[in-house]
C-alpha cells in the first residue's frame, strides 16, 4: 500500500531494482563463465546450473521484495502463505524438471543431480546479503 498521489517507482524501488538485478545478473553470468571455461562442462550441463542459479535466485528476490525497509529477516513469513507457496512450488518444479525423466531432454537440459542444484542454494544468498546491506544502509523514516 502507498499513498495515492505516491509514485509506484521512486529512488528506492529503483535502487532496489538495480541493485538486485546487477547481483542476478553479474553472478549468473560469471557462474555460467565459469562452468563452461572453469570446470569444463559442457554447454548444456552449465545452462542447466544457471537455470538452478537463477531460479534461487528469484526465490530469494520474492522473499526480499516483502519489505522495502525492513530486514527479510523481520518480516514474519506467516504474513503472506500464497508468496511461501509459491516459492516452494516454483522450487518443487525445478527440482521436478531435474528429477524426472524426459523433462530435461525437452527443455534440453542435461541432468543436475538434486545436490548440485540445492547447493546453488548457497550463491543466492549472496542477494540476500547485498539487499540486507542496502536496506542496513539505506534506513530511513518508513515502515513498509
Amino acid at each position: 500500500p502507498r499513498p495515492r498521489h505516491s509514485r509506484i517507482f521512486d529512488r528506492r524501488m529503483i535502487e532496489q531494482v538495480a541493485l538486485s538485478g546487477a547481483v542476478i545478473g553479474l553472478a549468473s553470468f560469471a557462474f555460467y563463465a565459469w562452468a563452461l571455461q572453469g570446470q569444463h562442462l559442457s554447454l548444456a550441463a552449465a545452462q542447466g546450473l544457471t537455470l538452478w542459479l537463477i531460479v534461487w535466485f528469484e526465490n530469494a528476490h520474492v522473499l526480499n521484495c516483502r519489505s522495502e525497509r525492513r530486514s527479510l529477516f523481520r518480516v514474519p513469513l506467516s504474513g503472506n502463505w500464497l508468496l511461501i507457496l509459491g516459492v516452494i512450488a516454483a522450487q518443487a518444479l525445478q527440482f521436478a524438471a531435474a528429477s524426472l525423466p524426459n523433462i530435461g531432454p525437452m527443455l534440453r537440459l542435461e541432468d543436475v543431480s538434486l545436490l548440485h542444484g540445492a547447493l546453488l542454494a548457497l550463491p543466492a544468498l549472496m542477494l540476500v546479503l547485498a539487499m540486507e546491506i542496502y536496506k542496513a544502509v539505506r534506513k530511513d523514516d518508513g515502515t513498509a
